[in-house]
């Protein structure tokens, strides 16, 4: 597992296209395999893509997603 690409809840959460809060059912149903690394759940890449092939039924290639990139908090215009 060393060589592998742990990932965030909110890693996930972006590939995914859902909230943080929406894994934790699925971890502790089975529906997706995650670690527990102290108090933070941690995700292999692979187990991830896995389960959005098995949701979605088609084969979305892993090397898409390697680099995960954060999400950037939108800028509102202010107002009048």
């Amino acid at each position: 597992m060393a060589d592998e690409q742990l990932l965030r809840p909110r890693d996930v959460a972006h590939i995914l296209d859902c909230c943080p809060d929406d894994l934790y059912p699925l971890i502790y149903a089975g529906e997706i395999k995650a670690e527990k690394v102290g108090r933070l759940w941690k995700f292999r890449l692979e187990d991830v893509m896995d389960y959005k092939n098995r949701v979605n039924g088609k084969t979305v290639p892993t090397q898409e997603y390697t680099k995960v990139k954060s999400r950037e908090p939108e800028v509102l215009p202010k107002r009048l």
